[in-house]
């Protein structure tokens, strides 16, 4: 069984280019442009490693992250979170356990 992989980025184009990488390289790829519509991906597939892009219009990737774990998730022992922001809130992704997050350009 292939590692399954949930983007949840509102840039379509980055997700285009992102599941052709990641699909090449073996994994099984999910989107979503809208966060809401992420978390229900997440909930139904559980996703082994989920990037998520901080600025999304409908709902904030911390807001995300609050669900996921209000959902149960562990984010510790999620293999790698990316949350795509300008400033990162370190105590915040600290206190829910978050261990690894990547700043983009």
């Amino acid at each position: 069984m292939k590692p399954n992989i949930l983007i949840i980025d509102n840039d379509a184009e980055l997700c285009g280019v992102l599941e052709e990488f990641l699909r090449a390289g073996g994994y099984e790829v999910l989107s979503a442009i809208k966060g809401k519509k992420g978390l229900s991906l997440a909930a139904d597939k559980s996703p082994d490693l989920v990037l998520v892009d901080f600025n999304l219009p409908d709902i904030s990737g911390l807001k995300i992250l609050q669900e996921l774990k209000s959902q149960g998730t562990d984010l510790r022992s999620s293999p790698f979170f990316s949350v795509k922001f300008i400033e990162p809130p370190i105590p915040y992704l600290v206190y829910i356990h978050l261990l690894f997050f990547v700043v983009l350009p």
